[in-house]
């Protein structure tokens, strides 16, 4: 027997208004996109608090990058960064999936 998506959640808004443990379960998974955004800006808080611990403990030394002199720190940075941009980009792309929910009917497959 197989279920589309929508047939599973009709089953558990059915099992949710019974009471059921498993109704409360479906619900969490609703609730993800308040979670990330919850979430957000205290990572992104974070990720400067590291930035700023990184400029500040990293000594001044220089590696060799591609023929290049490059502070260390900057090495550091870069990686910190890179964590900040997957992280908003993560929230973007549950923001894009979550209002693509909301707005009407999904389009047809081809």
């Amino acid at each position: 027997m197989s279920f589309n998506g929508r047939d599973l959640d009709r089953k558990a808004e059915g099992l949710q208004s019974n009471g059921s443990d498993l109704g409360r379960k479906s619900e969490g998974a609703h609730r993800t996109g308040s979670d990330l955004d919850r979430k957000y800006w205290p990572a992104l808080a974070l990720f400067l608090a590291l930035g700023v611990l990184v400029w500040f403990t990293i000594g001044e030394g220089a590696v060799d990058v591609l023929g290049r002199r490059v502070e260390i720190r900057l090495v550091a940075l870069l990686v910190i960064g890179s964590f900040a941009l997957r992280t908003f980009l993560a929230r973007q792309a549950d923001r894009i999936r979550h209002s693509g929910d909301q707005v009407g009917p999904a389009p047809k497959d081809l």
